[in-house]
């Protein structure tokens, strides 16, 4: 179970069982809590900034990167920038942007995505 999901399962006093931060979308793609509690700090920013008590979904949601699960955001955490890809991987860095968002033909795509793969990546 990640921290998240066990985060997710804390209530406060007059909550019901379905009544979780799990809900609302905090808890559901983070692994440690330290991205937990980065997450809900940006949150508790977001109410702070709007004035908002107590701090509601939608402003959970628009504070949390969109994109915080996407393909090159997970590789950049894992020390692969496009630019170091393209040192490992007979591609050019501008090949490789296309390939994170999505832009590559497909049959290049496939040929990276395996080579990829076989080095261990997780695409």
């Amino acid at each position: 179970m990640s921290f998240g999901q066990w985060a997710g399962r804390l209530r406060g006093p007059g909550q019901r069982r379905g009544d979780t931060a799990k809900r609302d979308g905090a808890s559901c793609t983070t692994n440690t809590p330290l991205q937990f509690a980065e997450r809900l700090n940006r949150a508790f920013e977001a109410g702070f900034r709007t004035g908002q008590k107590p701090v509601t979904a939608e402003i959970v949601t628009a504070a949390l990167a969109p994109d915080f699960d996407d393909l090159e955001p997970r590789l950049t955490r894992q020390g692969c920038s496009p630019k170091v890809m393209a040192d490992q991987f007979p591609a050019k860095p501008s090949e490789i942007r296309r390939f994170l968002n999505g832009r590559l033909d497909a049959g290049r795509t496939r040929e990276l995505a395996d080579r990829m793969r076989a080095v261990g990546l997780a695409l």
